[in-house]
C-alpha cells in the first residue's frame, strides 16, 4: 500500500506541478511562527554582546529557558502535523489539482479516499463492481457513456488527466455516508446503490436480482443486507463500538463498554475468535451428526413408509368398510324391529286375559245372588209352621258348595322397563372397527451414534466455579429443602418436608406458594415444557400437574408408589416408581398421562435399578436423550438410552478420598453434561455425557447439597437440605 501511495505521489506531481500544495502547509507554519514571533520583542544588541538564541518578552528581560525548550517542542509538534498534512494531501486527487484544502477537508477526503481502496481491495484490481471510466470506455465506446467514477487502481496508473479528475473529485468531495452507495452497482442489473449483498459470491445486488441470483443453487449462496456486510458486528447498544467480546453467562457478542456495566458483572468472557471457533466446532458437529446419521435413518423410514397402502388402497378399504357397517347396523335395525313386534304381539294377547277376568266377575256374582236366595229361603222356612212341614223336609243344604271359595284372582299389570341405554355397551354388541390408525409409535425407532461422533465438544468449564448467588429459603434444619426446579432464569420452584410448594425468585423474594392436600405430600418435581409444575407424592401414589394455581391428579397408581420425576424435551413425563411390595422398582414414560413405555430390566432379565426403598430415585433425561437415574441405594448413577438399554454405569471417581459415593439429586446442562450431587461428601460430580469423569465442584462451601438444576444459561441451582438455602454457580 505505501509503494501504491508513493507511487501515485509521483505520478500526480509529474503531471501537475500545481497539485502539490505544500506551499499552503508551509505558509501556514511559516505565519505560526510569525505569530507567534510577534508576541515577543526583537533581541536588543548592546556592546556587550547578546545570546543570538536568547529570547526577550515584552518588558525587555529574557525568556527562562524552560520556557524557551517548551517553545520550541511545540514548534516542533507543529511542524511534525504539518508535515504529515502536506504528505497526506499528496496522496488525495482533487479538480482543479491545485485546489486548496483546509486540514478538516484533508481528513474527510482522506477517509472517503481509504474506504475505497479498501473496497477496490475487497472487490479486485480489474474494476469488477465499480463503474470505471477507463474500462467503460473501451466496452461501451465515447465519452459520452462514461460513468461518474474512476476506480482507485485506474487512477494511480495513469499519466494524463484530461477530465478524468473532474468525475473522481466529484465522487471523493461526496459526503462520505452517501459516497460508497453511488460507487457500487447492481452485479446482474447495474442499478445504482444496491440494498444487498452475497457474502459468498462478493457481489452486490438490487432487492429486485436477488432471486435470481438465488435461482442458480440456492444453498450455496448468503444474501445479508448490504449495511450488515459493511458493519457486521458492531454492539446493539453502542453502535459506534465492535463487538470484541463474547459473554458466556448471556450467549451474545457484547463490546468492552457492555463488559464493564452491571448487566455484565461477575460474566465470564472469551474473545469472539475463540468463540466463534467453539460455535463453528458445534455447528460443524450437528453437520456431521446430521449428515451421517440422522439423514440416512429418515431415508430408512421413508423406504418402510413407502411400502404402506398407497392413498387408493386406503379409500377403498374405507369404502368396503363403510359398506359393511351399514349393512351390519340394517341387520341389527331389523332384530330390533323384531323384538319391538313381538313386544306387541304379547301386549295383543294379554287383551284376552279380559274375557276371562269378566267371566269370573260374573261367576262371581251369580254365587253371591245364589247365597243371597238361599239365605231368603232359609228364612221362610224358619216361619212355617207344622202345616208346611213338608217344606221344611224338603230343605237341602248348599253351605258345603258356597264354602268352597272361588280362587283368589291376582291381575298384575303389564309394563315395559327398558335397560338404560349405554353407549360402550351397545357399541360392544354392535361390534369393533379394527384400528386403521396411522399409529405413532413415540420410540419405535432408534437412532444410534457411536459415541466418538455422539460426544459433543465442551464448553470449557472454569478452573474456579464460582458461586453468582445465594437464594434464602424459608426452609432449614427444622424443615429440610429437597428439590429444586428452575421455571425460568429468574424464578424456581422448590419443595421441602412440608407440604408446601413455593416459587422463589433470584433475590430470595417468595413469589408463590401452594399448599397440597393432605396425605399428598411431595416427593419431587419438576416443571414441564408448557410451564407447569408437576409432582409426585410417594403415599398417595399419584402424580400431581400444578396448572394456573390448581391441582390435577391426572395419574393414579395402582400398586406404585412414585418418587423421582422429571420433563422430556418432547413433553413426556419421566417417573420413577418402586411397587408397593418394595420388591420392583422401574421407570415409566407418559405421554399425554398415558402409560407408553417401562424401563426395568436390562437384556438379560436383570433388574436395572436397586429395589429397596430406603432412598428414593432421582431422574432427568440428557440432551442425547439418555435417562439419568441417580440410584442412592446401589451408591450408582444408571444411564440408559431412549430405548431403555443400558449404557454404563458411574459409581463414582476411583481417586475419591472421602466418603462413598451416594449420589442424590441429578441434572444434565445443554452440553451433554451430567451433574450429580454428593450430599455426604458436599461436592457436585461432573460427568462428560458417555459417562466420563470431569471434575468436582467442592471449592463452594457447598453444605449437605441435595437437588439441582441448571437453566438456560447453563447456570447450575444446588438446594442445600439442613441450610435451606439455594446457591448459584457458574462453572461453565
Amino acid at each position: 500500500m505505501r509503494r501504491h501511495s508513493d507511487e501515485m505521489r509521483r505520478n500526480l506531481n509529474e503531471e501537475d506541478p500545481r497539485y502539490s500544495d505544500e506551499n499552503e502547509y508551509s505558509s501556514g507554519s511559516s505565519e505560526d511562527t510569525h505569530t507567534s514571533k510577534a508576541r515577543k520583542r526583537k533581541p536588543r544588541t548592546s556592546s556587550g554582546g547578546e545570546d543570538k538564541n536568547s529570547e526577550f518578552n515584552f518588558d525587555g528581560t529574557p525568556v527562562p529557558k524552560q520556557r524557551m525548550a517548551a517553545n520550541a517542542r511545540e514548534r516542533d509538534r507543529t511542524h511534525s502535523v504539518n508535515t504529515a498534512f502536506v504528505t497526506l494531501r499528496t496522496l488525495i486527487p482533487t479538480e482543479p489539482a491545485d485546489r486548496k484544502l483546509s486540514k478538516i477537508e484533508t481528513l474527510r477526503l482522506a477517509t472517503s479516499y481509504i474506504a475505497h481502496l479498501n473496497t477496490v481491495l475487497m472487490v479486485g484490481s480489474d474494476c469488477v463492481d465499480q463503474p470505471c471510466i477507463k474500462h467503460q470506455a473501451m466496452i461501451r465506446g465515447g465519452v459520452d457513456n462514461l460513468p461518474k467514477t474512476l476506480c482507485t487502481f485506474c487512477l494511480s496508473a495513469s499519466k494524463t488527466r484530461p477530465n478524468k479528475l473532474k468525475y473522481l473529485s466529484r465522487c471523493l468531495t461526496m459526503d462520505p455516508r452517501t459516497w460508497a452507495q453511488d460507487v457500487l452497482r447492481c452485479r446482474l442489473c447495474e442499478t445504482p446503490s444496491p440494498h444487498m449483498y452475497c457474502d459468498i459470491c462478493n457481489i452486490y445486488l438490487c432487492k429486485a436480482c436477488v432471486d435470481e441470483h438465488l435461482s442458480d443453487r440456492p444453498n450455496e449462496h448468503s444474501v445479508i443486507p448490504f449495511q450488515n456486510h459493511l458493519f457486521p458486528n458492531l454492539c446493539r447498544i453502542h453502535s459506534s463500538k465492535e463487538c470484541e467480546l463474547f459473554c458466556e453467562q448471556c450467549e451474545k457478542p457484547i463490546c468492552v463498554k457492555c463488559a464493564s456495566s452491571k448487566e455484565h458483572s461477575g460474566h465470564g468472557y472469551v474473545g469472539m475468535v475463540k468463540a466463534l471457533d467453539s460455535q463453528k466446532a458445534v455447528l460443524n458437529r450437528d453437520l456431521k451428526e446430521l449428515e451421517k446419521f440422522v439423514l440416512p435413518k429418515y431415508h430408512e423410514i421413508a423406504k418402510i413408509v413407502n411400502n404402506f397402502p398407497v392413498e387408493k388402497d386406503i379409500k377403498e378399504n374405507i369404502r368396503k368398510s363403510t359398506a359393511a357397517i351399514d349393512k351390519h347396523g340394517d341387520e341389527l335395525h331389523r332384530e330390533i324391529d323384531n323384538i319391538i313386534k313381538q313386544m306387541k304381539s304379547d301386549l295383543d294377547k294379554m287383551s284376552q286375559n279380559i274375557e276371562v277376568l269378566k267371566k269370573h266377575k260374573n261367576n262371581l256374582t251369580s254365587t253371591i245372588s245364589e247365597i243371597t236366595k238361599s239365605i231368603a229361603d232359609l228364612k221362610k222356612l224358619l216361619k212355617c209352621s207344622y202345616t208346611d212341614s213338608t217344606r221344611v223336609f224338603a230343605y237341602k243344604s248348599r253351605n258345603a258348595e258356597f264354602k268352597r271359595l272361588p280362587p283368589k284372582l291376582t291381575v298384575s299389570l303389564a309394563e315395559f322397563s327398558p335397560q338404560v341405554i349405554q353407549p360402550e355397551q351397545l357399541h360392544k354388541q354392535f361390534g369393533s372397527l379394527s384400528a386403521f390408525s396411522i399409529g405413532i409409535e413415540e420410540h419405535g425407532y432408534t437412532l444410534e451414534l457411536p459415541s466418538a461422533e455422539s460426544s459433543p465438544i465442551h464448553k470449557p468449564i472454569n478452573d474456579e466455579p464460582r458461586i453468582i448467588t445465594v437464594i434464602k429459603t424459608d426452609y432449614g434444619a427444622q424443615n429440610k429443602l429437597y428439590s429444586v426446579s428452575c421455571l425460568n432464569n429468574k424464578e424456581i420452584w422448590t419443595h421441602g418436608h412440608d407440604k408446601i410448594l413455593r416459587l422463589y425468585s433470584m433475590y430470595g423474594t417468595l413469589f408463590k406458594s401452594i399448599k397440597t392436600k393432605p396425605g399428598n405430600r411431595p416427593q419431587d418435581i419438576a416443571v414441564t415444557g408448557e410451564g407447569d409444575l408437576a409432582y409426585t407424592a410417594y403415599w398417595d401414589n399419584t402424580v400431581n400437574i400444578v396448572k394456573n394455581n390448581q391441582t390435577q391428579t391426572p395419574i393414579r397408581l395402582q400398586g406404585w408408589k412414585p418418587h423421582g420425576i422429571c420433563s422430556t424435551s418432547s413433553g413426556d413425563l419421566l417417573v420413577a416408581m418402586d411397587s408397593v411390595d418394595d420388591t420392583e422398582t422401574k421407570v415409566v414414560r407418559y405421554t399425554d398421562f398415558t402409560e407408553k413405555q417401562t424401563i426395568q430390566f436390562n437384556d438379560k432379565g436383570q433388574p436395572l435399578f436397586s429395589t429397596s426403598n430406603r432412598y428414593y430415585k432421582h431422574i432427568s433425561e440428557n440432551r442425547n436423550l439418555d435417562i439419568c437415574v441417580s440410584d442412592r441405594d446401589a451408591r450408582a448413577v444408571v444411564v440408559v438410552n431412549q430405548a431403555g438399554n443400558l449404557r454404563f454405569t458411574y459409581n463414582g471417581h476411583p481417586s475419591a478420598t472421602k466418603e462413598s459415593f451416594r449420589p442424590v439429586g441429578i441434572t444434565t446442562d445443554s452440553h451433554g453434561q451430567i451433574l450429580i450431587a454428593d450430599r455426604e461428601n458436599n461436592r457436585i460430580h461432573i460427568l462428560d455425557q458417555d459417562g466420563q469423569f470431569l471434575r468436582y465442584i467442592d471449592d463452594c462451601g457447598l453444605d449437605g447439597p441435595y437437588g439441582l438444576c441448571v437453566d438456560t444459561r447453563n447456570n447450575l441451582f444446588v438446594s442445600e437440605s439442613d441450610t435451606g438455602k439455594v446457591k448459584k454457580i457458574g462453572y461453565m
